[in-house]
């Protein structure tokens, strides 16, 4: 959405067709995939002889946020970042309300039994409590009726590469604690489990970077590419001071977080925070080529995907634990240089060209 809308917006005032377009798109994809998720559901319940809480469970908390997020999408591409902030601090701070203080006063004042039913249904009315809000937030927004032809406008040609992309990157993000279970057994995923939460503070920052840039990106590439180009040389030396710095007091944080049974996650945590951090430096350039090319972001994050599982298998049998860690840093650096190189080569291209 982001990207089509400030594509083909060209004004300060809010296309609501536009908007309405893409509103409808989704949902019919929603349609589309209810059997598919029908399926998925019978087949949990085969294996598992799920009860009616936990298949209540499962469709609350994937369809009921998943249109709280869409929600959310509006503002990030009318730019409304306040609004925007404030819903996705929200998704979480409603979380803790209805699980903490709901499930409190269940438990303290009500006599319920906690139980495991018993954080399902909270977790149900969680999801209900949210896409209340987020539809009471976005309603003004919210439609499917439109007149004029949007279809020619190659809003699919930018959708399907980018859902794929995001299914290789969902997969990718777990296919480390697969990897290690695996081949190391499970006290290897709690060292590393450990390392790798903790270092995932640092994607929070690149997100918020990522979709601020795109948005920007979307509406003139070409003069968002020299500033992010800017971007990266003031402030190279920063993150290379802040990623030394950080490495320094690793282990006085990983000892204050965890304790010192968990000492052994401080060198991944080293190993995973220059991953992390660089992505803070590489992320603007990366947003570009989302808006530009969506296909280029596709194969990359495929060929991630494989590179990576390969690497982790190596150099697991070598460097133990580490070697996933490695694996890590070791394919984002190559999708990071490969980016840069097209950047770079398209920006000289274009001065060239003026």
């Amino acid at each position: 959405m982001v990207i089509f809308y400030n594509r083909h917006n060209k004004t300060e005032a809010i296309d609501n067709e536009l908007l309405n377009y893409v509103t409808r798109v989704y949902f019919r994809f929603f349609l589309y995939v209810l059997p598919i998720f029908g399926v998925i559901l019978a087949l949990l319940h085969y294996y598992y002889t799920l009860n009616l809480a936990e298949i209540a469970f499962l469709v609350a908390s994937t369809s009921l946020p998943a249109f709280y997020r869409f929600f959310t999408t509006y503002y990030q591409a009318l730019g409304k970042w306040a609004k925007y902030n404030l819903l996705n601090v929200l998704y979480n701070l409603l979380k803790g309300l209805v699980l903490l203080f709901g499930g409190g006063m269940l438990i303290m004042v009500l006599n319920f039994e906690a139980s495991y039913n018993l954080y399902l249904l909270l977790f149900i009315l969680y999801a209900f409590v949210l896409l209340f809000v987020g539809v009471v937030a976005s309603y003004k927004l919210i439609g499917t009726k439109y007149t004029r032809d949007f279809e020619s406008l190659g809003f699919y040609k930018i959708v399907w590469p980018l859902g794929l992309s995001n299914v290789i990157i969902a997969f990718a993000m777990r296919a480390d604690n697969i990897l290690i279970e695996y081949t190391l057994g499970l006290k290897a995923v709690a060292v590393y489990s450990a390392a790798n939460s903790l270092a995932l503070v640092f994607p929070l920052v690149t997100g918020s970077i990522m979709r601020v840039f795109m948005k920007e990106v979307s509406k003139n590439s070409d003069y968002y590419l020299g500033k992010i180009l800017d971007f990266q040389k003031r402030y190279f030396f920063p993150l290379i001071l802040f990623v030394v710095l950080t490495v320094y007091l690793s282990p006085f944080i990983i000892d204050i977080l965890y304790g010192g049974k968990y000492d052994a996650s401080v060198q991944v945590f080293q190993i995973l925070i220059i991953a992390y951090i660089g992505g803070i430096f590489f992320t603007p350039i990366e947003s570009y080529f989302y808006n530009e090319d969506s296909k280029l972001i596709l194969y990359v994050k495929a060929i991630q995907l494989v590179t990576f599982i390969l690497f982790s298998i190596i150099l697991m049998k070598f460097f133990s634990l580490y070697g996933i860690a490695f694996a890590v840093l070791i394919t984002r650096i190559g999708a990071w240089f490969y980016f840069s190189y097209l950047a770079r080569k398209r920006w000289y291209a274009t001065k060239n060209q003026e």
